[in-house]
């Protein structure tokens, strides 16, 4: 009796565990905030977020880490037209070299004030490879800070 038991909360543990994988790769709604539809996406397939990207209708702001960007538009040379700005999370005393059209910000906090004294239309979506970014806890720290309750 011990065993099934075992077995079964093994069983239960991996389908949760397997539960929280695919839920960190979809694109999730976090709100409004600044006028934009904020969305965060942990992890997700290169060529479903390109996918993505391609096709929105609408202006994107896209706040992810430079490694992440770098990976995102290595060997891809389509222009993605609608992306307003990039903003790039980054040590602000590294060499990286400015693309035009981003703004490289030391944290997540910097990139939502930059962002919000643009009074921007559009979504904002804020990427990151790993879902224990110190940027989605900031994310969530400002949003519930600024938010009407």
């Amino acid at each position: 009796m011990k065993k099934v038991l075992l077995k079964k909360q093994a069983d239960l543990l991996t389908a949760r565990k397997e539960a929280l994988n695919r839920a960190h790769s979809d694109i999730n709604p976090r709100g409004k905030l600044f006028g934009l539809d904020v969305f965060t996406w942990v992890n997700p397939d290169r060529m479903k977020l390109i996918a993505t990207l391609e096709s929105m209708p609408f202006p994107i702001h896209l706040v992810t880490r430079t490694d992440y960007f770098t990976f995102l538009t290595a060997n891809h040379n389509v222009i993605f037209a609608n992306l307003s700005n990039v903003y790039l999370l980054e040590d602000p005393t590294s060499n990286y070299e400015k693309i035009e059209g981003t703004v490289v910000c030391s944290n997540l906090t910097e990139a939502l004030f930059t962002l919000g004294r643009e009074k921007s239309k559009g979504i904002m979506l804020i990427v990151t490879s790993d879902s224990n970014d110190d940027a989605l806890l900031q994310l969530s720290q400002f949003l519930s800070a600024n938010l009407p309750a």
